[in-house]
């Protein structure tokens, strides 16, 4: 399965960037800068180098999801809209879920549970 439709990596890039998931790119954009500028690496030099390396973690985790998101951005919201306006997708025809494929949205609706 491609991590493109795993709800997880989904939701938990856009949780990461702090926008929802119906945010526009400029918006994406923005909260991006926002954040790499507060955990940019260069900005905390005198830190102890445990705190530096969770720094340096966490920005580059944010580059990661917005490089995700930039990539992948058109698909997403057609995925996402697709979801929030029908609340089911192609893959939850019975013929396609026997085969394996994943359900996205009975397991949306479990977590919401």
């Amino acid at each position: 399965m491609s991590d493109l439709f795993d709800k997880n990596i989904i939701v938990g890039n856009y949780n990461l960037l702090g926008v929802a998931l119906t945010a526009t790119m400029p918006e994406v954009t923005t909260a991006r800068n926002h954040l790499a500028r507060l955990y940019h690496p260069d900005k905390h030099v005198a830190a102890p180098p445990d705190v530096k390396a969770n720094i340096t973690t966490r920005f580059r985790k944010i580059q990661e999801a917005y490089d995700f998101i930039k990539k992948n951005y058109e698909k997403l919201q057609m995925y996402i809209q697709q979801i929030l306006n029908f609340g089911l997708t192609s893959r939850d025809n019975p013929k396609t879920r026997a085969s394996g494929a994943y359900n996205i949205v009975s397991s949306y609706k479990e977590d919401k549970d």
